[in-house]
């Protein structure tokens, strides 16, 4: 029983807040109204139904997801770590893989993001733009649904099926 404790204190918390704060920061690089926008799309209806309303319910969202979200789980994090206590009676080695269970999940992801940027081409600055833009084969999967991401995207790419392949990526004969 004890160990499902340990498990239970240590797993979840932290790191469902890192991560809350993580995409809250990734809406906002994405862009809100982008965002939005998308899930209007996904959902195949808009979140705010009455036209009267409408402005005030986008803005509403726009604040929510730049502002009101990110302040909260900040003021969560800054507050849960102020009053963070380690358990007593445990031996140190359990108290070991206890902060390995808390930051295992965010490691994970940290250590991810790492290796693309590491295996990214281009200079430091050019790795980490290149992973903030979208791919051509990011988007819905139906050729039909991508279209309607011309929307509000003019320069989305429909089907990169079509695109021609890069030079440097071509088959040769040489290496067949």
């Amino acid at each position: 029983m004890e160990v499902l404790k340990l498990l239970d204190a240590n797993s979840s918390g932290w790191n469902v807040l890192l991560i809350a704060f993580c995409e809250c920061i990734a809406v906002n690089v994405y862009g809100v109204s982008r965002f939005i926008k998308d899930l209007q799309l996904m959902i195949g209806v808009k979140f705010c139904r009455c036209l009267r309303f409408n402005s005030w319910c986008q803005m509403w969202w726009k604040i929510n997801w730049a502002i009101i979200t990110p302040a909260l789980v900040t003021f969560v994090i800054v507050f849960s770590a102020s009053d963070q206590q380690i358990p007593k009676g445990y031996p140190l080695l359990v108290e070991i893989i206890a902060w390995c269970m808390m930051v295992a999940a965010f490691s994970l992801i940290s250590l991810k993001a790492l290796w693309n940027i590491w295996h990214e081409q281009g200079t430091l600055k050019q790795r980490v733009l290149s992973l903030l833009r979208p791919s051509v084969w990011w988007g819905p999967a139906l050729k039909e649904h991508r279209q309607l991401v011309l929307q509000y995207i003019p320069d989305f790419v429909v089907d990169p099926e079509a695109m021609p392949m890069p030079e440097e990526s071509k088959f040769s004969e040489d290496t067949a």
